[in-house]
């Protein structure tokens, strides 16, 4: 994305020729940054955690709201991926092109969509992963 903007910049203010498309060049990489980026979030577990008056439960129970709350974040990424495939779907009905380039917007929402299926696979492994740890301490 630096690159393609530094490119632009410089193209358009040297060379009066700025990189015909760089806008939306950058706009979609910037998609795909921020479904990646929600991945590792997700991986590293550095999404927010609420923890109020949680240490007052019992522990099995502590563990059932842990993967609970997995489960949601898998159903959360499941439905913006369906929508997104229902988007992605009428783009290729449509025919959108990116206006600069000439490049079908499709692909880059389907990548999209792709990411946040790897989302809530991962979300749904982690909800398994915490009913496993609550029957390994009963």
């Amino acid at each position: 994305m630096l690159g393609t903007t530094l490119w632009d910049v410089i193209g358009a203010k040297v060379f009066k020729s700025p990189l015909s498309g760089a806008t939306e060049l950058v706009s979609f990489a910037q998609l795909l940054a921020v479904g990646a980026g929600m991945g590792m979030t997700l991986l590293l577990g550095r999404h927010i955690h609420v923890e109020y008056a949680l240490h007052l439960l019992p522990h099995p129970l502590r563990g059932l709201l842990s993967a609970t709350g997995q489960l949601l974040i898998a159903a959360f990424f499941a439905t913006i991926a369906l929508y997104t495939w229902r988007f992605a779907q009428g783009l290729v009905l449509s025919g959108e092109v990116l206006p600069g380039l000439r490049v079908p917007v499709y692909p880059f929402v389907y990548a999209f969509w792709g990411l946040l299926v790897l989302n809530s696979l991962y979300g749904f492994y982690l909800f398994l992963e915490g009913l496993l740890k609550i029957r390994e301490r009963q």
